[in-house]
């Protein structure tokens, strides 16, 4: 996980096709992203113990643009089933 360049990482249920997040990307990165992410996080941390994150977009503030919502829309179903496994699981944390 500590490679920060990582494409192309799959979300799956069993078998089932979930999503796919479309960059692994840590707190200095400066580039900007409209989909789906895995955010790699020491800020605050030690760093031996990293928290990882699934953000819509990256950075934040990108979160109103018309092309990260229209990934948020396409993404809506899977994201769904998602978060009800892990809330099944005891897992989910708002």
């Amino acid at each position: 996980m500590k490679n920060y360049h990582k494409e192309g990482l799959e979300f799956r249920l069993g078998e089932n096709f979930l999503f796919e997040v479309s960059r692994f990307v840590s707190d200095i990165d400066s580039r900007i992203f409209y989909d789906l992410v895995l955010h790699y996080s020491t800020i605050g941390e030690d760093e031996g113990n990293p928290r990882y994150y699934l953000h819509d977009c990256y950075p934040a503030q990108f979160i109103n643009d018309e092309r990260t919502q229209a990934n948020i829309k396409k993404n809506a179903l899977q994201w769904e089933t998602f978060t009800k496994y892990l809330e099944s699981k005891g897992k989910l944390r708002k």
